[in-house]
């Protein structure tokens, strides 16, 4: 007895077509988000060069209007009033330079003494310190000579009126007495400060003087 047997050739071949469809539509997906991605960057970048251009273009126009203002004031020149001058030079002459008193402050500290606060207020500057006092040691003599190196250095009594003692307190820490002290240092007053007394010391003057006329009638 002989026995056949039918085989579809036709249905593994449909298989792999279907594969090679699906593998192919695959990689026309891939290729699509590829180039939406592709574009959405080259238009960011366009977009990016055209405001760095923006930027540029703004930066060139600014400079040719600040050369030809003052190419314009250099023709016309410029008209200064005494006021400015006078409030420019009040200006110079009353600012401080704290990078260099504060450094004096640095080189006048005793090595056995430490900076703990410095304060500012009013025209007022507060120094908190602290040092190494032994028991037969006298508290102000360690505030006198505090102030006497602070007095001494120029960098830093510069437009200082006076340097006050204002408080210390003694303190022991494991056996060892520490002081503990304060004291402000006054800036002189300012240029408008000064015409307000000198404003005020006239007009006590004047009513002084005018008291004094009506007592002599």
């Amino acid at each position: 007895m002989v026995r056949s047997f039918a085989i579809n050739l036709n249905k593994g071949e449909g298989q792999a077509e279907r594969l090679a469809r699906r593998r192919n539509r695959n990689d026309w997906m891939l290729l699509g988000v590829l180039t939406i991605v592709l574009a959405i960057i080259a238009y960011l970048n366009v977009r990016q060069a055209k405001a760095l251009n923006d930027i540029e273009d703004f930066r060139v126009n600014r400079i040719q209007e600040v050369k030809a203002r003052l190419v314009q004031l250099t023709k016309e020149g410029m008209h200064v009033s005494r006021d400015d001058v006078e409030n420019l030079a009040r200006i110079d002459k009353d600012r401080i330079f704290w990078a260099g008193k504060l450094m004096a402050i640095a080189q006048v500290l005793p090595s056995e003494m430490a900076v703990t606060g410095l304060f500012y207020h009013n025209r007022q500057l507060r120094i908190n310190a602290i040092c190494r006092i032994n028991k037969e040691e006298k508290e102000f003599d360690k505030v006198a000579t505090l102030i006497e190196r602070l007095r001494s250095s120029e960098l830093f009594f510069t437009d200082f009126q006076k340097i006050q003692f204002t408080e210390s307190k003694r303190i022991s820490v494991d056996d060892q007495d520490i002081l503990s002290m304060s004291l402000v240092a006054s800036l002189e007053p300012d240029q408008a400060t000064k015409r307000i007394r000198r404003t005020a010391q006239r007009g006590t003057q004047a009513k002084v003087d005018a008291g004094l006329g009506g007592a002599t009638k």
